[in-house]
């Protein structure tokens, strides 16, 4: 099944969101995508940017504190202050609800984003593709149950048939 590649404001930059991913020896995969560990020029972690608050809330807040200190203005002025604090708690709800992603850099000038939602096991898959650079091993990586699991392709692989 595909999963949404979602571009993050500039065209080099994909933010990808898959339920699994390999590392095998000298190859990384996910969803319909292999890209040689060799392309790969820098892995980092970097956190989900948060929304900034609007400074136009605050001004409406004050606003609504104002019209609400005189008789008529309190119409205005509490559905005013209502309505920012009620923007400003879904900006804070949304902020505290952010992962964060693994930042592949590759060598094409292209950026990758796997998300995750949980610090170790994002840290654990930065270990798993360095490992594999290094060693040549392979991983079966399950973001959605957050999962490693050491796989085998290719040579020493082989598969036994005997007939009966």
């Amino acid at each position: 099944m595909n999963l949404p590649k979602i571009n993050i404001g500039n065209s080099q930059e994909e933010k990808i969101v898959t339920r699994e991913l390999k590392v095998n020896q000298n190859v990384f995969i996910y969803n319909e995508t292999v890209i040689p560990l060799c392309n790969i020029s820098r892995i980092s972690v970097v956190n989900e940017a948060k929304k900034p608050y609007d400074k136009n809330l605050f001004i409406m807040i004050v606003i609504g504190i104002a019209l609400s200190c005189t008789g008529i203005g309190a119409v205005v002025g509490l559905p005013l202050i209502v309505i920012a604090v009620w923007l400003l708690y879904k900006i804070y709800q949304h902020n505290q609800g952010l992962g964060e992603y693994l930042k592949l850099n590759l060598n094409s000038g292209q950026d990758i984003y796997l998300y995750s939602s949980n610090h170790d096991f994002t840290i654990e898959v930065m270990d798993v593709i360095i490992n594999c650079i290094n060693s040549g091993a392979g991983y079966a990586v399950n973001m959605e149950n957050c999962k490693i699991e050491a796989m085998q392709m290719g040579e020493g692989n082989n598969m036994n048939i005997t007939r009966r």
